[in-house]
């Protein structure tokens, strides 16, 4: 007997998630998690002209072991850019310098 198939809905995922927050004191929170097979990066957001930013990176493997940590001047981030391991994540947080 032959059945039928039918669609009922589409998931489009992205190969980077991307999630941004911040408070009203000027500190940042960026995640990035891979669902690509392959590194990748992550877009920093960008900051004001007026204010340059210091970012504490943690690079995590797809068990949650730390990979990579270091910091980042945002006059040093010409790309803006942070690595994501392959179906990892990275925390990004900053604050501005005033």
């Amino acid at each position: 007997m032959r059945g039928r198939a039918r669609i009922d809905a589409i998931v489009l995922q992205p190969l980077i998630e991307a999630e941004i927050l911040a408070d009203a004191a000027n500190h940042t929170l960026a995640l990035y998690r891979s669902l690509s097979a392959s590194d990748s990066s992550g877009v920093l957001p960008a900051s004001g002209r007026e204010e340059a930013r210091n970012w504490d990176v943690q690079t995590y493997d797809r068990n949650g072991a730390l990979l990579a940590a270091g910091a980042l001047h945002s006059h040093d981030a010409t790309t803006g850019r942070v690595p994501v391991a392959a179906y990892g994540y990275t925390l990004a947080v900053s604050s501005a310098e005033r």
